[in-house]
């Protein structure tokens, strides 16, 4: 058996592969660190991201789960977990995830801009609406939550709402590629090309 800090470095030298978008080397720099020491939390959470990229999410759904059925912390886990069950299609399993849980701010608002996805697929765009209004009124300047609701209201032809948060992000924001996305699409959609 190797010492601690072996699976300490499968794990960084995992993270650097991860970083650089190398997936397949990732996987086995993690599969690697788990042997070592099978609890070794951030790499079974940096697993089931690979998972994810790799379109497995089953996987990364089996590993997060293993995760907590070894006491790892739910605020940890759960914006992975729901990400792995959207891509999935398991819409009401993301809505119902944090049923009963008491999840810390932070987890909370990643949480809840992926059960916004949820409820977009389920067709409930009034409750998505309401969880990326309510991220935007706690921080104005989150991008996720302004993208998501731009986007939103594009997939609805709200194209002056839509405007108005795109216009409303470009205060803070220039550069981001999700961001030039949905201002390009809004562009196609209104015909205005300035």
């Amino acid at each position: 058996v190797m010492p601690t800090n072996a699976a300490e470095d499968f794990y960084e030298l995992a993270l650097k592969s991860f970083q650089q978008k190398d997936i397949s080397t990732a996987e086995i720099h993690l599969k690697n660190a788990l042997k070592d020491n099978p609890k070794n939390l951030p790499a079974k959470l940096l697993l089931a991201e690979v998972f994810i990229e790799k379109k497995s999410p089953h996987l990364a759904e089996q590993e997060l789960n293993d995760a907590l059925s070894k006491g790892a912390d739910f605020n940890l886990v759960v914006e992975v977990l729901a990400r792995s069950l959207l891509v999935q299609g398991k819409y009401d399993e993301v809505i119902l995830l944090d049923d009963g849980k008491n999840l810390h701010q932070r987890s909370k608002i990643n949480f809840e801009l992926v059960k916004a996805k949820a409820f977009l697929a389920n067709d409930e765009s009034d409750k998505a609406e309401a969880i990326y209004k309510s991220t935007i009124q706690l921080i104005p300047t989150h991008m996720k939550a302004n993208i998501g609701l731009a986007n939103m209201y594009l997939d609805l032809n709200l194209l002056v709402k839509a405007k108005n948060i795109i216009d409303n992000v470009e205060g803070f924001v220039k550069a981001d590629n999700e961001f030039l996305l949905v201002k390009g699409r809004w562009s196609l959609m209104s015909g205005n090309f300035t």
